[in-house]
């Protein structure tokens, strides 16, 4: 994101840059009660009325350290299904994703693990 914002900030010394990262839901909220000017999001709110900019494609993909995916053997079924999954917190639009993802191809994935990155 700094990359993206550089040349604003070359062309307008005076602005303070506040970058807060968070999920979705917080974002909505921020807007909601006009506590942000602006916001980057990866899924679009529904139930807000506002100005957008799609600035590039967004694609999510399942990634695995080396001895992961070794079990190329696997159709995508047998590696949802088998492989322990780590989940994005309650309310990220990445994790609302990858929920829709797995129901839609009726996967039975193993229980849910969580990772939390401070």
């Amino acid at each position: 994101m700094p990359y993206m914002l550089s040349n604003f900030i070359g062309q307008n010394k005076g602005v303070d840059l506040i970058i807060d990262v968070t999920n979705k839901v917080q974002v909505i909220e921020s807007l909601e009660l006009n506590k942000v000017d602006f916001a980057m999001v990866s899924v679009v709110p529904k139930k807000l009325n506002f100005e957008r900019v799609e600035l590039m494609q967004n694609k999510l993909y399942l990634i695995a350290g080396k001895r992961g995916l070794n079990k190329a053997n696997l159709s995508e079924k047998k590696l949802f299904e088998q492989l322990p999954l780590i989940y994005r917190e309650m309310g990220s639009a990445t994790r609302v994703a990858m929920e829709q993802f797995i129901i839609k191809n009726k996967f039975d994935v193993r229980k849910k693990n969580r990772a939390y990155f401070l």
